[in-house]
């Protein structure tokens, strides 16, 4: 068998697969470089059935039965991996190098390995890496790990995943080099929040808030209607509300809170549509966007009555 580079591969499947498109050749090699890994990084417990999901969240019985054979029996619980595979079948048959029988020990020793290898929260993890598959993860790069921990704590509230188990499942919401950078950091010494502290810091330092602050100040309803023609008024600042709470999620946390009133109160000046909400500012955001669209609302109706009224002049002067 030729050598493998081993480095390449790496590389090469740092990211995932997409198992829809790939071929058997492929699904082979992704499979067999994991395998490499975990071996090599000695991969045991806890932290290989973590990896594991990770890893193979998107394989189905059937990608794994397009590989070849002699290498999915390489994979640790391989035996589970049938047409009837299930995440418990995976998690408890395998058995660590260097294994020890349980009955030779220590009972209390005995509890502790037991404890070490089974994880009471399985089913839950398992469910939110699912709810994952439709939800972006953060990749730390542009965009804000406050507003992908938001739906972090919403998908783990979904899901049944206590505030106890969130060190193992952080990884879940991270992808690219965000995850590269928080597994290189040896993230079982850390504590959840502190690991979300290095990541922050690593990550979101003062240059990355000085761009979105540019990103804020340059964004505006004029040139959200020059830039999308075929957009209505009401659409143009609909579309500028998205934009901006994408923006306040970046921004440093003291000018997160007035931030979007502040900046629909300044950007919407001069804009004719915008002229009656503008006149009495309400002071919730809630209540100013509210404003905003009975104003754009007022606004059109009245261009659409003079345009018929013109044309109406001008049918009748014919």
């Amino acid at each position: 068998m030729a050598k493998q580079d081993w480095n390449a591969l790496e590389k090469k499947w740092n990211t995932g697969i997409d198992v829809t498109s790939a071929s058997p050749e492929d699904l082979t090699s992704y499979i067999n470089t994991k395998i490499h890994f975990y071996e090599e990084d000695n991969t045991t417990n806890a932290n290989l059935w973590e990896k594991y999901q990770d890893d193979f969240q998107a394989f189905t019985t059937t990608n794994f039965k397009q590989s070849k054979l002699k290498y999915i029996q390489r994979l640790p619980s391989s035996n589970k991996l049938k047409p009837e595979i299930c995440a418990t079948d995976i998690r408890t048959s395998y058995t660590p190098p260097n294994h020890i029988s349980t009955a030779s020990i220590e009972p209390s020793s005995a509890v502790r390995l037991k404890s070490q290898i089974s994880h009471p929260y399985t089913t839950e993890i398992t469910n939110l890496i699912k709810a994952y598959a439709s939800e972006p993860k953060y990749e730390g790069n542009g965009d804000s790990i406050d507003h992908k921990l938001s739906c972090f704590y919403h998908l783990c509230e979904l899901t049944g995943v206590p505030e106890e188990a969130y060190p193992k499942t952080l990884s879940v919401m991270l992808t690219g080099f965000s995850k590269e950078h928080y597994l290189a950091a040896n993230p079982s010494q850390l504590t959840f929040h502190l690991a979300i502290d290095h990541l922050r810091n690593f990550l979101e330092g003062p240059g990355y808030y000085r761009r979105n602050l540019g990103k804020l100040n340059a964004t505006n309803l004029k040139s959200t209607i020059s830039q999308n023609p075929n957009k209505t008024t009401s659409e143009c600042l609909q579309f500028l509300v998205h934009t901006l709470r994408e923006i306040q999620h970046e921004l440093s946390e003291d000018l997160r809170n007035n931030s979007l009133h502040d900046k629909l109160k300044t950007e919407c000046q001069g804009v004719p549509a915008c002229r009656y909400a503008i006149a009495n500012t309400p002071t919730k955001i809630g209540e100013l966007l509210n404003n905003l669209q009975n104003s754009i609302t007022a606004y059109e109706e009245e261009k659409s009555t003079q345009k018929t009224a013109h044309e109406n002049i001008y049918f009748t002067n014919r």
